[in-house]
């Protein structure tokens, strides 16, 4: 859960082992332990929607998640003697419990990317120079800039490109938000962790439960949790995101012009009030032709009908 500047990630283990208390009345310690069960309730409530939310500073998760009587997926108890104990860990250093092995097509993409991205790392090549300072959009429309551009920017271009999504600032905004989160999966440090929009963090159900990779790139938190415990979702990707993602838009007015800039080095870039602009989920929507794979997708993601 989240709260102030910390993320407490909390299953309470008397919500599948609870005893009955005989001498408990009203104001012991059984009502207010239940009372707190019903207060976490509503904050993970509060967290699955889809708001900007706190980053945080750690993220705090109970050992009773690892309990035999715990109702997280975690496929190993820890020792009796660990019971108890809170893990905490940097907000930036938890990272997504993709499956790495026998991944599916729409996933290899991703982790074959992560994978030798990091090895040039160990290897000894700089982040920077692996990465680029800022996303490259100019190398989605000029072949040149693709072919000199960083290895990331070359990455999320490509894919940007192949979602077929009509709008030229719509795909440089994709592209944006997309080198923002490979950046931290590849290089999981504070730097690239707060470069993220919040709502584009990983959810509870991205850290704790085993998914495709391509899953943390969907840009609502709330769909991203409905495909992690949808099966049929995942197992057909390519079925129904091919034809959702091409509907995806930033809802922005004014001519291309208006959502970029020239750098120092006359290279274009997105203009300070577009980035403004991608960076609030509220911009973000999608086609209705969604609901025909998620008929209640108007609870997880803004969906925009057209003019008749």
């Amino acid at each position: 859960y989240l709260a102030d500047d910390h993320k407490n990630l909390w299953i309470d283990p008397s919500l599948s082992s609870s005893t009955a208390d005989s001498s408990s009345g009203p104001g012991s310690v059984a009502l207010d332990r239940h009372t707190k069960i019903l207060a976490d309730h509503r904050a993970e409530c509060e967290l699955l929607k889809n708001k900007a939310r706190s980053g945080g500073d750690s993220i705090t998760i109970s050992s009773n998640l690892f309990s035999p009587v715990g109702t997280a997926p975690m496929s190993l108890p820890l020792a009796s003697k660990s019971l108890g104990v809170n893990l905490t860990a940097p907000a930036w250093a938890v990272t997504s419990m993709y499956v790495k092995d026998h991944v599916d097509m729409m996933s290899s993409v991703d982790v074959d990317f992560i994978h030798e991205a990091k090895r040039l790392i160990v290897s000894g090549v700089a982040p920077d120079r692996l990465f680029g300072l800022i996303p490259d959009v100019e190398a989605l429309m000029s072949e040149p800039a693709f072919q000199n551009t960083s290895l990331l920017s070359q990455w999320t271009a490509t894919l940007a490109n192949s979602f077929g999504i009509p709008s030229l600032p719509c795909r440089m905004a994709v592209m944006w938000l997309q080198w923002l989160l490979m950046r931290w999966l590849v290089h999981p440090v504070p730097a690239t962790y707060h470069a993220i929009p919040d709502w584009y963090k990983l959810t509870p159900y991205q850290m704790l439960i085993s998914h495709p990779v391509y899953v943390d790139f969907h840009i609502w938190p709330r769909l991203r949790d409905t495909i992690i415990q949808r099966v049929d979702l995942q197992s057909q990707p390519s079925y129904w995101y091919s034809e959702a993602a091409t509907t995806i838009d930033c809802s922005r007015s004014g001519c291309n012009q208006d959502a970029v800039s020239h750098d120092s080095n006359a290279r274009f870039t997105l203009s300070k009030p577009f980035v403004q602009h991608l960076m609030d989920l509220s911009n973000w929507s999608v086609g209705p032709c969604i609901r025909k794979h998620i008929p209640d997708a108007c609870t997880v993601v803004r969906i925009k009908y057209s003019a008749a």
